[in-house]
């Protein structure tokens, strides 16, 4: 698994199993009458965390670095788009190996 952004690539290190968290976009409002209004999308959209262990802390600084900006996603040879980095946690468990845990949201917008 990796995450690309223009000419860099970051590769995810030893990841632990996951789900690509692939949502229904779904918005229920619950009336003053006590009825409920459903808006739905054909829209889907990946969200996916991994959850990732490193004895380089390169491997972290170098995925930090990469806030903020659209990049693709890739996970078992598929291609995600428009992808962004929405939380990054790192921990070190001990000198020389981090524990980081990473998210990704899906831009669906054209």
């Amino acid at each position: 698994m990796s995450f690309s952004v223009g000419e860099v690539t970051k590769t995810l290190s030893n990841p632990e199993p996951f789900d690509l968290n692939a949502g229904v976009i779904t918005n229920v409002t619950v009336l003053a009458s006590g009825k409920r209004s459903v808006q739905t999308s054909t829209e889907t959209a990946i969200a996916p965390t991994f959850r990732c262990l490193t004895d380089t802390y390169t491997d972290i600084s170098g995925l930090r670095a990469l806030i903020g900006s659209s990049g693709t996603l890739s996970i078992d040879g598929t291609n995600y788009t428009k992808c962004y980095i929405s939380s990054f946690v790192e921990k070190e468990w001990f000198p020389g190996t981090w524990e980081y845990t990473v998210s990704f949201a899906q831009d669906t917008t054209t």
